[in-house]
């Protein structure tokens, strides 16, 4: 069987020993043109795939020998499951792995330093230091974490997750979730996603996206929110309406936000000198963009890859 690892960059090498041994494994290169990048797919049993690459119904009619698609993600909307479904082709993921997730803390704690940076500005302290040779702190001056009411939106493996960072760091915990959920005693539940969003200091977002909630949080939404909240979606970029979140920033009708997560990310990022909210966030200090860095830790990386390359193993011995 050939596997053809389509982003084989620091890519575990427990991981690929382990696949070596049972597969014909094929990495793609960055010098790969686009024919020998077609030619490698086409001939491919397995796929593995991170978030780089649109798994998409043209992609698979080139991938015409494709049975198996391994992708180290909880997320799958880097692939169109519906098109996979009309195939047979069987799709191994982290989805639904709750027990070996909870290792994995790279997005919670990436949540928390969102947060931090937010209210502290770090980065733009230091590049004021260290280009500017300037030694002004007040222009810094920043709020505490502790004594703030956080709003956490999904309270799954994430939510929990920076619940627990945020309780230690002495904030106050209200969630939200469509589901009963058992939780921390010290975590109160809101009836609705209104009460939770006009009495949080800050509103984090750990919602699945699903079919029922994309923009599940736009102008309505925003509006409640107090004027000196701060918003942080370390989620999926398709959960907020970004022209909304733009014109909420733009109108001061909140304090700030922080994202790690843009919608279509895929396409949209290959033309961001002309995404509306980079563009915004180059000329002013209370929106910070990072590019999905929520699970790209190299431990995290490195142990989620090893447990998928076991994952895709006992499937075909089970088969």
């Amino acid at each position: 069987m050939n596997l053809v690892n389509l982003e084989p960059d620091n890519f575990s090498k427990t991981a690929s020993d382990l696949l070596c041994k049972e597969f014909n494994y094929v990495e793609i290169n960055s010098s790969d043109n686009e024919k020998c990048f077609w030619e490698k797919v086409s001939n491919a049993t397995v796929i593995w795939t991170r978030l780089n690459h649109k798994i998409s119904s043209d992609f698979l009619k080139k991938a015409s020998k494709l049975k198996i698609i391994a992708t180290p993600t909880t997320g799958l909307t880097h692939i169109d499951l519906k098109a996979c479904n009309e195939k047979g082709i069987v799709i191994l993921s982290l989805k639904g792995e709750v027990e070996f997730l909870e290792k994995i803390t790279s997005t919670a704690e990436l949540t928390i330093g969102l947060m931090l940076e937010l209210i502290r500005h770090i980065g733009k302290a230091n590049e004021d230091v260290i280009k500017k040779y300037a030694w002004d702190r007040d222009q810094f001056r920043g709020i505490q974490l502790s004594g703030k009411k956080l709003g956490i939106i999904g309270m799954g493996r994430l939510g929990k997750l920076v619940s627990r960072i945020a309780i230690s760091f002495g904030m106050e915990i209200v969630y939200f979730d469509i589901k009963k959920i058992n939780t921390d005693q010290n975590c109160k539940s809101c009836s609705t996603l209104i009460e939770l969003l006009t009495d949080s200091d800050f509103i984090s977002l750990h919602a699945d996206l699903n079919d029922l909630n994309e923009k599940m949080i736009s102008k309505k939404e925003f509006d409640v929110m107090k004027k000196s909240a701060y918003f942080i979606n370390t989620s999926r970029g398709e959960l907020v309406d970004e022209i909304d979140l733009l014109n909420a920033l733009r109108t001061k009708s909140i304090a700030g936000a922080a994202i790690d997560v843009i919608s279509n990310e895929n396409l949209v990022s290959k033309d961001l000198q002309n995404h509306p909210l980079v563009n915004y966030s180059n000329n002013n200090n209370n929106l910070i963009i990072t590019p999905h860095i929520g699970g790209a830790s190299y431990d995290a990386m490195q142990i989620t890859e090893f447990f998928l390359a076991e994952k895709l193993l006992n499937y075909l011995n089970e088969t």
